[in-house]
Order: C-alpha cells, then sequence, then structure tokens
C-alpha cells in the first residue's frame, strides 16, 4: 500500500509586546472611538502605531492623543490593495509609514490679561493670567511686562512668571499690562490690561485759631496738611478779612507777619490756605488770628476733678491755664 506523508509545517509569529493589552486595529475611516490605547499596552513592533490628536487619513483613523494613547493599523487594508498593511510594511510598499504621517497641527493659545480696572493709589494690584486657553489643551507659561507706567512711578511686578503677579501703585496715572502666553511651542498675541490708578484729593489744615497783641510776629502754619497719594505740590495763602498785613511768602506752609495797629476793641483777621497735589486736586482750609489791644485777663485752668484714696499725694495741675497777649505771671492755689 502507498502511504501518504503529509506534513504541517506550523509557523509561529509573534509580536513583541509591551506590558500587557492589545491595540487592536480600527477600521479605516472610522469618524470616532471609544477605546483608548495606553503607551504601556502596546502590541507589535509599533510600525504603523501612531500617537496623536485624533485623525482621519487614507490610511484609517491612525491615532489619538499625541504622546499619550496609541492605535495600531497593521491589520488593515488601508489603500485596498488586498495586502494587508503589515505585510506592505515587510515588503517595503506600504505607503502609511509612521514618517509619512502628519504631525497634529499646533494651535498658538491665547492670552487673556484680564479685564481694565480703577485702583486707587498707594494700593496693590492683583493681575490675574488664569483666563488665557490653549485649545490643544498644552500647558501654558506666563510672561507679563509692565510697559508703561506714570513718570517717575518705581512699579515692578512680583514675579512675570506667576499666573497672577502683584505691583504697587505707587502713583496716580495710567499703567499698562502686557501678557504673552506660551504652550511650548509658540507664543500668544500679546493681551494688554490697562489700570487706571486714580488721584485723591489733598486735604489742606490751616492751623489752629491764634490770639496776638498788637505789634506780634505771627506765624500761619499749613504744615499739618496732607496728601494720599502723590503728595502736595503747592501752598498758597490768601488774607480773607480785617485789616491788611504783608505776608512774608504766601507760597510756604509757614508764612509769617507783623499784627497790624487796630481799634480799642482788637480785631479778628482770617485766612485761606489752599493746597494742591501734584495731580492738580486742591482742598482749602481758614484760620483766624485775633488782634488784641491792652492787657487781656488770662484764663485758669485748675484742670479735672479728682477722686483719690486717704493718704494719697494729689497733684494739681494749673499748666492749661493761658493768657491772650503777655502771658501768666503767677499762678496761687488756695
Amino acid at each position: 500500500m502507498r502511504k501518504i506523508l503529509r506534513i504541517f509545517i506550523v509557523i509561529f509569529l509573534t509580536m513583541p509586546t509591551v506590558n500587557s493589552g492589545v491595540a487592536l486595529a480600527q477600521p479605516a475611516y472610522q469618524p470616532s472611538f471609544d477605546q483608548t490605547y495606553p503607551g504601556s499596552s502596546l502590541t507589535g513592533d509599533c510600525v504603523v502605531c501612531h500617537s496623536g490628536q485624533w485623525s482621519l487619513s487614507s490610511y484609517g483613523s491612525d491615532w489619538k492623543d499625541w504622546g499619550k494613547d496609541y492605535m495600531a493599523i497593521e491589520n488593515l487594508d488601508s489603500d485596498n490593495d488586498g495586502f494587508i498593511n503589515i505585510d506592505e510594511i515587510v515588503a517595503g510598499t506600504y505607503p502609511g509609514d509612521r514618517f509619512s504621517m502628519p504631525a497634529p497641527t499646533n494651535h498658538a493659545p491665547t492670552a487673556n490679561a484680564g479685564p481694565a480696572r480703577t485702583v486707587s493709589v498707594n494700593s496693590t494690584v492683583l493681575l490675574d493670567g488664569s483666563g488665557s486657553t490653549d485649545s490643544d489643551q498644552d500647558t501654558l507659561t506666563y510672561n507679563w511686562t509692565l510697559t508703561s507706567i506714570p513718570t517717575g512711578s518705581r512699579a515692578t511686578l512680583s514675579d512675570a512668571a506667576a499666573v497672577r503677579p502683584t505691583f504697587y501703585v505707587d502713583l496716580s496715572g495710567t499703567y499698562e499690562v502686557e501678557l504673552i502666553v506660551n504652550d511650548g511651542t509658540v507664543d500668544s498675541i500679546p493681551d494688554i490690561v490697562t489700570i487706571f490708578a486714580q488721584n485723591s484729593a489733598p486735604s489742606a489744615d490751616a492751623g489752629d485759631d491764634q490770639n496776638v497783641g498788637v505789634g506780634d510776629i505771627v506765624t500761619l502754619d499749613g504744615s499739618n496738611s496732607t496728601d494720599p497719594d502723590d503728595g502736595i505740590a503747592a501752598y498758597l495763602w490768601a488774607q480773607t478779612g480785617g485789616t491788611g498785613v504783608n505776608l512774608s511768602n504766601p507760597s510756604t506752609a509757614t508764612p509769617t507777619f507783623t499784627a497790624p495797629g487796630v481799634g480799642p476793641g482788637g480785631e479778628s483777621l482770617t485766612f485761606q490756605l489752599t493746597v494742591t497735589d501734584t495731580g492738580g486736586l486742591n482742598s482749602t482750609d481758614s484760620c483766624i488770628v485775633n488782634v488784641i489791644v491792652g492787657n487781656q485777663p488770662p484764663t485758669a485752668d485748675a484742670g479735672p476733678d479728682q477722686t483719690v484714696a486717704e493718704g494719697i499725694t494729689v497733684t494739681l495741675d494749673g499748666s492749661d491755664s493761658t493768657d491772650p497777649d503777655d502771658g501768666i505771671g503767677s499762678y496761687q492755689w488756695t
């Protein structure tokens, strides 16, 4: 009897595996898919594995999430010629090798420096670039620049690379701050936020009213006038009532004059002080100088009432007693 020997040859094709899991092929021109293939779950030599943003090409749905998720297409016949992709790779005829696949398009990020604001001088401004965006979901870096500040300002940013830096508003005027964000590849178009620092009006203080005698040298005192932000730039005194006098320098904080001769009943002289700050705002205050004729009686002030325990030494205080003209000559307690 004639025997037929049949030899079966079994060929095993083993593909290298990275960790566990299988990257399955997806149908060509698939508009979407709901499976994720982490890079640690690849099967095969990945010659035609692609990573990147979702893309459709003539070779199928090739990749998703650049650098993160993967999809192998070696089991497809992407060009419909009767040979699967992996066979064409071996033969060197596959048209869709990984070097010919287009890289995902990177879109420039959008900087958002926040809305314009009006603030007070001598305040700290918090900038906020957290509204900046990137359509590719790339991590952003920040670059802030003070492009315009008032003349004389020493404003500086706390941290030009922070999402939310600060700066101190030291003068009134306009501050412009530019923000550029970068997605690791390209810069955004600059976005500028404008900060308006308001000037606050000064507060004039013409000093206390005074009682003087004829011929006395009188000093008006506006040195306690204040300005909350950019400082007082000018003082101007003017007499508004009474016998006219000559002020030594009406443009200083403390001008002087000689008390004039007045009638037997004395006279009140009035003066007005106007202070103007660097920003042009002003404020006024007035004071009265009473010119007294002859010796006027002093005013005694024995101090406040006191309640003390028995045996305690008590101090009486008449130091607040005053005299409108030539001063107190003596004290007498009874």
